[in-house]
């Protein structure tokens, strides 16, 4: 059997429980995983859905695959509540997967060619779009998407920001630089092991927030609030004061996402665990 030794960055985890101790050999097999026959994104089935397209992969929950694409039928001008079912009024607007009339609450006239929108006049060019997030939806006058369309939002947004740093045998790398067999360290069996990824994911994330945790190692994680923590909790259930992975929680903030998607791996483990920032969290992409 391969063993490696453990890295040193990893000797410090609280949570996890290690066979041999820090210094020791850690076992780098499967770990009972089997990656036989396994592609990227094909976790993605654990938070999405396919339609009537034959193009799409991992489309979010609630989303629909149109062609190639994966749309929001609640807010999609061009395919509202359904595979091309296109809104032709004017302004066109699709509200929760009916096409009808945009919101105005403002007192202030919207003279033509503007729109009326909630609260704002939309300039010509603009669409008023509904646009989910993880934490509400907004109605704002935006640009259109490159279909033509409203940003389709992130409703089941449940992923990390593509630069947190995940434990290899090799070191910490960004999670999005990982792919389908690559190792990670994971609890399996309750040992930390070497183990091979059966699935990575990518989700867009228009007009997303993260939780900001700041952790007593100093390390920071930016995840969005409805990830899974390695206990059970989602992010958004951090506070100051709590412990992740035994580690103290300095502070939490919800802030805006800086990053055109998230990311997400499934190690081939017992828990589906990773250790990120030195501390061990959820996949989302464990059934």
């Amino acid at each position: 059997m391969h063993h490696a030794v453990l890295p040193s960055f990893l000797c410090s985890i609280p949570l996890v429980l290690i066979a041999t101790g820090c210094g020791g050999d850690v076992s780098t097999g499967a770990g009972g995983a089997n990656a036989a026959g396994t592609t990227s994104g094909a976790g993605a089935s654990a938070t999405g859905t396919a339609s009537s397209g034959t193009g799409c992969t991992g489309c979010m929950m609630g989303f629909l695959c149109c062609g190639d694409t994966c749309v929001n039928p609640n807010n999609d001008i061009h395919n509202c509540g359904g595979c091309d079912s296109p809104c032709n009024g004017s302004p066109a607007y699709c509200d929760h997967g009916k096409c009808g009339v945009p919101p105005c609450t403002t007192t202030l006239p919207c003279g033509a060619p503007q729109t009326c929108c909630a609260d704002a006049c939309c300039p010509a060019g603009q669409l008023c779009c509904t646009i989910p997030g993880p934490v509400g939806e907004h109605t704002d006058c935006v640009e259109p998407t490159d279909t033509g369309t409203c940003p389709a939002g992130c409703t089941e947004c449940k992923c990390a920001s593509p630069d947190t740093p995940v434990a290899t045998p090799d070191g910490e790398r960004p999670i999005a630089s990982l792919e389908v067999g690559d190792l990670v360290y994971s609890v399996d069996h309750d040992a930390l092991r070497a183990v091979p990824i059966l699935a990575t994911h990518r989700t867009p994330a228009n007009d997303h927030h993260v939780v900001r945790v700041v952790l007593a190692t100093g390390r920071v994680l930016e995840i969005s609030p409805k990830h899974p923590t390695a206990d059970g909790r989602a992010f958004a259930d951090l506070h100051a004061g709590d412990r992740l992975d035994g580690v103290a929680v300095i502070a939490t903030e919800l802030v805006p996402f800086s990053h055109p998607f998230t990311a997400d791996i499934l190690p081939g483990s017992n828990t589906g665990t990773y250790v990120a920032a030195g501390v061990v969290i959820g996949s989302t992409l464990r059934h």
